[in-house]
């Protein structure tokens, strides 16, 4: 599997990881934003009340938060994590 075949809420997840393994990069709103989506992503209903459709705004803030995170990691750890997980 590469990481395109990776769904966007495991994606997610990795990307919480990754924010975990950072200092002082992100503020209590980013944590919550991206907490937000996370659990938008996981919505399994349909409809235009209760469904969820992740958007280029959400994904724009996703890659910001991913171009950050992979600039301000403490270790390497988790990016290796992710490499083993998607092999």
């Amino acid at each position: 599997m590469n990481w395109e075949g990776v769904n966007i809420t495991t994606k997610i997840l990795h990307l919480k990881d990754l924010m975990n393994n950072t200092s002082g990069v992100f503020n209590e709103k980013e944590y919550f934003t991206v907490n937000a989506i996370l659990t938008g992503s996981m919505n399994t209903m349909d409809g235009d009340e209760l469904g969820f459709t992740i958007t280029n705004s959400h994904m724009k803030f996703l890659y910001k938060i991913w171009d950050t995170v992979i600039n301000n990691q403490n270790d390497n750890s988790v990016v290796e994590k992710i490499k083993k997980e998607i092999k």
